[in-house]
């Protein structure tokens, strides 16, 4: 969910932790501007809270894990050298996520299902191409994000940059 015509954006997002009080998931859009990230919220509970900033030089470590087989999350986390208040707590750490498997589908019902019956081949199939699709969205965001980075020394302007993205090693199987 890149957007060509703007900066490097990803719609559809939820936020932990979460802004809104009563436990529902706050859904918004994460936008890459020349100085830092700010979450936009889609429908914000109270006026108050419409969006979150997060400027690049408080970014200590930047995490990107695609979803793999034990999770259903494709997730952004920033850990952060000084708080930001996200609704009215006061944090370290935020991440943005997807959940590329409805949340209606249960685990428990795909061993029962019958593994040569067309719909459901089709349907595996579905899920497999969405998740490949977000997770290539995910990995064309953080490289795009990459490149608007601010080097680490402004006096080097091909120097290295103020951080990279880590990926989360899965074990091997």
């Amino acid at each position: 969910r890149i957007n060509p015509t703007r900066g490097p954006r990803l719609q559809t997002l939820k936020i932990y932790p979460n802004l809104q009080a009563r436990g529902k998931k706050t859904e918004g859009d994460l936008e890459a501007h020349l100085n830092g990230f700010r979450f936009t919220v889609r429908k914000a509970a109270s006026s108050d809270v419409k969006h979150v900033d997060i400027l690049y030089r408080n970014i200590k470590h930047a995490f990107f894990q695609l979803s793999n087989k034990a999770s259903t999350l494709i997730l952004l986390h920033f850990r952060l050298k000084n708080p930001i208040m996200v609704g009215k707590n006061s944090t370290k750490d935020i991440q943005f996520f997807v959940e590329w498997m409805d949340d209606g589908e249960s685990l428990v019902d795909n061993r029962r299902k019958n593994m040569y019956d067309r719909d459901e081949f089709e349907e595996e199939n579905r899920q497999k191409e969405m998740k490949n699709k977000l997770d290539n969205e995910f990995k064309k965001f953080c490289d795009r994000v990459q490149d608007i980075l601010p080097p680490d020394d402004p006096n080097e302007p091909e120097g290295d940059k103020i951080w990279e993205w880590d990926v989360p090693y899965t074990d091997l199987e």
